[in-house]
């Protein structure tokens, strides 16, 4: 039952983010799935990238190293998304992707 939530969570979230822009219920959505199934990274990669939308990139940068932390891998998602160019030249993304590179 967790999994069917944690799913449409997952898809309410990623229609707020990218299709509605309404960046506060996005990270509400995804803060959410992260609850219900912290062990999940993707949640994480998509709640960095929310917080990176609405402008935090402290909680942004605090979101990617835990989306690695938990199994996020996928260098491409991260180097291709717009959405992490505010924040590329700082040092702590840097170190953050640095760690997927190794």
């Amino acid at each position: 039952m967790l999994d069917g939530i944690f799913i449409s969570l997952f898809e309410q979230g990623s229609s707020l983010l990218q299709t509605e822009k309404h960046y506060r219920e996005a990270i509400t959505t995804f803060k959410l799935a992260t609850e219900i199934n912290p062990d999940r990274p993707g949640s994480f990669f998509y709640l960095a990238w929310t917080y990176t939308a609405s402008g935090d990139k402290k909680k942004s940068l605090q979101a990617l190293s835990t989306a690695i932390d938990k199994g996020f891998s996928d260098l491409a998602a991260i180097g291709n998304n717009k959405a992490f160019d505010p924040i590329r030249d700082d040092p702590q993304y840097q170190q953050i992707v640095g760690r997927l590179k190794k």
